[in-house]
C-alpha cells in the first residue's frame, strides 16, 4: 500500500473530521485536500466517495466563514451526486440542505429556501424513509420561515417535523424538549 492507496485517502479524510473536531481548521483542510486528491487520482474525480469529501470541505469553510469557498464546494458536491447513475436522494438532500443552510447563514434567504424545499421534497418522496433527516430538514425550513416573520408557516412545519423526530430522539433530547 502507498500512500495514493484509497485506504489512505480514507484515513486522510478520517482524520480531516478528527481534527476539524478538535478545531484544527487548518490540519483538517490540509487533511481533506489530501483525501480529496487522493480519491479523484484513484476513484475519478466523479465518484460518489468525492463528493462526500467536497461536502465535508464546504461545511469546514462554512464554519470558518468562507462562504463563496464554500458554495462552490457544495456546488461541486451536489453536482458528482446528482450525476450519479442512480442517485442517493438522501445524499443529495443532505447537500441541498447543506447548500440551504450556507445561505441562510449569508443571509440569502431566497435561495436558502429553495434548496431547504428541494431537499423536503426529495427527502419526502425518496424510497426509503429517513424520518430522522427529513425531520432535520423540515426544521432548518421551519426556522427560515421564523426568521421572515412567517410564524403560522412555521408552526405548520415544525408540527410535520415533531413527529419525525420524537421517535428517533426521544421526547427529552434537546432538539425535541
Amino acid at each position: 500500500m502507498g500512500p495514493d492507496h484509497a485506504w489512505v485517502g480514507v484515513c486522510r479524510y478520517n482524520m480531516g473530521l478528527g481534527l476539524w473536531s478538535l478545531g484544527r481548521y487548518r490540519e483538517a483542510e490540509q487533511a481533506y485536500r489530501q483525501a480529496l486528491a487522493i480519491k479523484e487520482q484513484v476513484l475519478g474525480q466523479e465518484h460518489e466517495e468525492v463528493g462526500l469529501v467536497w461536502n465535508a470541505l464546504a461545511l469546514l469553510y462554512k464554519e470558518t466563514a468562507r462562504f463563496g469557498e464554500a458554495e462552490a464546494a457544495l456546488q461541486r458536491a451536489l453536482k458528482i451526486r446528482t450525476s450519479q447513475p442512480k442517485p442517493d436522494e438522501f445524499l443529495v438532500a443532505g447537500t441541498l440542505t447543506n447548500l440551504g443552510d450556507l445561505y441562510y447563514t449569508w443571509g440569502n434567504l431566497a435561495k436558502a429556501e429553495h434548496h431547504l424545499r428541494r431537499a423536503a421534497t426529495m427527502a419526502e418522496r425518496a424510497p426509503v424513509q429517513n424520518p430522522q433527516k427529513y425531520g432535520t430538514i423540515l426544521n432548518a425550513l421551519a426556522v427560515l420561515y421564523c426568521s421572515q416573520g412567517e410564524h403560522a408557516r412555521a408552526e405548520e412545519t415544525w408540527k410535520r417535523a415533531l413527529p419525525l423526530m420524537e421517535p428517533v430522539l426521544g421526547d427529552s433530547h434537546p432538539h425535541i424538549a
